[in-house]
């Protein structure tokens, strides 16, 4: 006997979802580990208030200190990968919107296969053009945007949606961090 399970959504926003991750850049002068120990209690509280019982170490991933040896990457990763512009940040030019470059760039061919030479012609100058517009502008704000960073303090999450939401507000002005929403 086979079993079938009907649902009923209420609406469209019943079967959509949204995972995502979310990065944290705090300018505080906390020390990484007193971040640790006041996100702990942050949990320990919220589970208090909420029926949805987590812990630290499945809410929060890496915690770490933005310096010399990681700085170029961030930069790279968060700031420029994401698009990240910080209304603290001044005489720094909005980073490079490089989704909307792509979306106006010259289209692929499909089906892909069939049009593989034409495409990968395609994609190298779509990746010549987005190194040369990143190299314009970190040699314009590359250094004043490490001097913004160095010393920051970044949270990730451990997991997609695995920092509670009523959590991101109490962090942003606790904390004096900004949210990335890594999608």
């Amino acid at each position: 006997m086979r079993k079938i399970l009907r649902i009923m959504p209420h609406s469209i926003v019943d079967i959509i979802t949204n995972s995502s991750s979310e990065l944290f850049i705090c300018n505080t002068d906390k020390s990484k580990e007193v971040i640790e120990e006041y996100l702990r209690e942050m949990i320990k509280f919220n589970n208090l208030e909420n029926k949805y019982q987590t812990t630290y170490e499945d809410t929060f991933g890496d915690i770490m200190v933005i310096d010399e040896s990681n700085v170029a990457e961030i930069i790279n990763e968060y700031v420029i990968g994401w698009n990240f512009n910080s209304y603290k940040w001044h005489d720094i030019d909005p980073t490079p919107d490089l989704f909307e470059f792509h979306s106006q760039h010259e289209p692929y061919k499909y089906p892909y296969d069939q049009y593989r030479e034409y495409n990968d012609a395609i994609r190298e100058k779509r990746e010549k053009k987005e190194e040369q517009i990143k190299s314009d502008w970190l040699a314009k704000n590359g250094e004043k945007v490490k001097k913004q960073l160095m010393g920051n303090i970044l949270i990730f999450s451990r997991d997609d949606n695995s920092i509670p939401f009523e959590l991101f507000e109490i962090i942003e002005s606790r904390l004096g961090a900004e949210r990335i929403h890594l999608g």
